[in-house]
């Protein structure tokens, strides 16, 4: 039986709606094989909700992120919002995600380098067992 999932898509700006176009493109191929059907829709955040709305983070975005299975974020901020005020640039958009979820870390790949593994201070560090970066922040 085919499970069902709603997914935001929060592209972003500058090089984010690229990459939301391709980790969507995955997650239909992945769908088809594991019997998974995800349904996607599109907010704004960061510089694309501020040139659009005013501001980094609507409230329509964290409301539909809310009533959704999962959250796809991509990218947001750049030079180009650098100007604004603190509360007006892109990053606020992110950090009002993580609060609105009550978040405070990510987790996201990490490429480790096998030279660097001799400068770890845990005995134990390999590419193979750390390959996950923790990124703390947020509410």
């Amino acid at each position: 039986m085919t499970q069902h999932y709603q997914i935001t898509l929060l592209p972003g700006d500058g090089i984010g709606p690229e990459i939301i176009t391709v980790a969507v493109e995955v997650l239909k191929v992945v769908g088809k094989q594991l019997d998974l059907h995800f349904e996607f829709e599109e907010a704004l955040i960061g510089g694309a909700a501020i040139d659009a709305t005013g501001e980094p983070l609507p409230a329509a975005t964290l409301d539909m992120c809310r009533n959704s299975d999962a959250v796809l974020l991509a990218a947001i901020g750049g030079y180009k919002w650098d100007s604004l005020p603190r509360h007006l640039r892109p990053e606020p958009g992110l950090v009002g995600v993580r609060a609105g979820f009550g978040l405070v870390g990510i987790l996201r790949a990490a490429l480790i380098l096998r030279f660097i593994c001799q400068f770890a201070t845990s005995k134990n560090f390999t590419p193979a067992n750390k390959c996950l970066q923790l990124e703390t922040g947020g509410s």
